[in-house]
């Protein structure tokens, strides 16, 4: 039917119905319209209660009782559905983990070379000696946020010129029961939902989209001491609003290392030509130039129940040329530190993220039915601007949801292709560039395109790298 053969079950006429079904999945996939023949009904087949019992179940509550049974048969019920990290709205079909061995590398970089450059960022150890000296070293207060203090400090540039407020600095402490172990859960995110959740957490609606390119074990002589070493990519809403620059985006390299009393995670830039997904298009957006910082949290001497923050990041002071910038279709260094400024005012929002977590978890545990949280996770998506090319939505921009990230794409960036679920079900799916990126790179391996004459343009990249 779709150019490939999908398998069939062996039933008998009594047990395979020639059933047509078109179930809508819900606000989470949008419009999926599966063609299931030959799945029939077993006799004896357990109907999937979680799946009908409301909560995230629920996007299956249109189905009948017969095509539920008809997905339980095939392997596809609810538990593999909610059960997935990636919160992919195809039964049974998760995201796999960018590092695995069916996937594409997506960095050029080697990780020893990773390793390098972000342990050749400098971090303060001494946690006492840095907020004694913050006045003696030329920070200037800016502000106050809840209980956070900012400071901002100039640098001079290889051509002689200052940069003013180049680099920042925020302090301040986090309360709460258990906040040491809610900041580790937080900012170590191993995966992209997870990552994606928390900055939409920290910056509300100026963050548009993040991808988690690869990620690895920061030491491999200890494994399991539970560092981790990511290349991530951000993209984020202009600083002015109201001008006519483009949205800006950074690639970098992040390593969260455990310490004696907390944690530390460093960044460094990564330039965006040894990063080969995860990025939008030049056209939308403009990196950032080169920059650096790094985050050291510990326990808090005079209480237990509170953490100490240090954040600190600054521009480059080797590559604030303007001229140099804008020939490399990167931002001015002004641009780049007004972004780490609004970095800084989202880490003060941390006590204030943990404060929501504590809400959410008590509530849970007054309502717990051992039902899955998949619809707590993706059904407050709606991201005001697409994840694929960072356009704003407007009346002349429609927006389409993915099937299976579950964000708004505008319709350039949507695709809806015929394609094969476990060499076994057509399905017409509607995804956006971003996750057929994902799927061209091998991190939904029981998903496949289905071969056809009028296909939509793809954004294969040729990933040429060995892992």
């Amino acid at each position: 039917m779709l150019g490939e053969p999908v398998q069939r079950c062996n039933l008998t006429r009594h047990e395979r119905p020639a059933l047509d079904l078109r179930s809508k999945l819900g606000p989470l996939g949008g419009p999926l319209f599966l063609n299931l023949r030959g799945a029939g009904h077993i006799p004896g087949s357990k109907m999937a209660a979680t799946v009908l019992g409301g909560g995230a179940g629920a996007s299956f509550a249109s189905a009948s009782p017969r095509a539920m049974d008809m997905l339980e048969t095939a392997g596809l019920d609810g538990a593999r559905l909610f059960a997935t990290p990636e919160c992919c709205s195809i039964p049974g079909c998760a995201r796999v983990a960018p590092t695995t061995a069916t996937t594409t590398r997506k960095v050029l970089v080697s990780d020893a070379e990773l390793r390098r450059r972000v342990e050749g960022v400098q971090i303060t150890t001494d946690f006492n000696n840095a907020l004694a000296n913050v006045s003696l070293h030329g920070w200037k207060w800016k502000s106050d946020c809840r209980a956070f203090s900012l400071f901002t400090r100039s640098i001079a540039s290889g051509s002689g010129a200052t940069v003013a407020d180049a680099q920042v600095l925020a302090m301040g402490t986090v309360s709460g029961g258990r906040a040491l172990e809610r900041l580790v859960s937080l900012m170590r995110t191993p995966n992209e939902s997870d990552f994606n959740k928390v900055m939409q957490q920290l910056y509300k609606r100026d963050f548009i989209y993040g991808s988690l390119a690869h990620a690895t074990p920061s030491d491999s002589a200890m494994p399991g001491d539970g560092s981790l070493l990511t290349v991530k990519t951000c993209a984020f809403v202009r600083s002015k609003r109201f001008s006519h620059k483009k949205n800006e985006q950074m690639s970098y390299i992040e390593q969260f290392r455990p310490t004696k009393d907390g944690f530390a995670v460093v960044f460094t830039s990564l330039p965006p030509r040894e990063v080969l997904a995860g990025k939008a298009s030049g056209k939308h957006v403009d990196e950032l130039c080169p920059f650096r910082g790094w985050m050291l949290v510990e326990k808090a001497p005079e209480s237990k129940a509170s953490v100490r923050v240090l954040f600190h990041a600054g521009v480059d002071p080797d590559v604030t040329d303007a001229n140099k910038n804008l020939s490399l279709g990167l931002c001015t260094a002004k641009t780049t530190a007004a972004r780490l400024r609004r970095l800084a005012k989202g880490v003060c929002r941390l006590g204030e993220v943990l404060h929501q977590q504590r809400r959410v978890d008590s509530t849970k545990g007054k309502t717990s039915n051992n039902k899955n949280s998949l619809r707590d996770v993706s059904m407050d998506v709606s991201n005001s601007h697409c994840v694929a090319c960072t356009s704003k939505f407007d009346l002349l921009r429609r927006r389409r949801r993915c099937g299976l990230c579950a964000y708004n794409a505008c319709a350039k960036c949507c695709y809806r292709e015929p394609m094969i679920i476990y060499n076994r079900y057509a399905a017409t799916i509607q995804f956006c560039a971003r996750c057929r990126e994902c799927m061209v790179g091998g991190e939904y391996p029981h998903l496949r395109l289905a071969a056809r004459r009028h296909s939509s343009p793809g954004i294969e990249t040729p990933f040429v790298t060995t892992r």
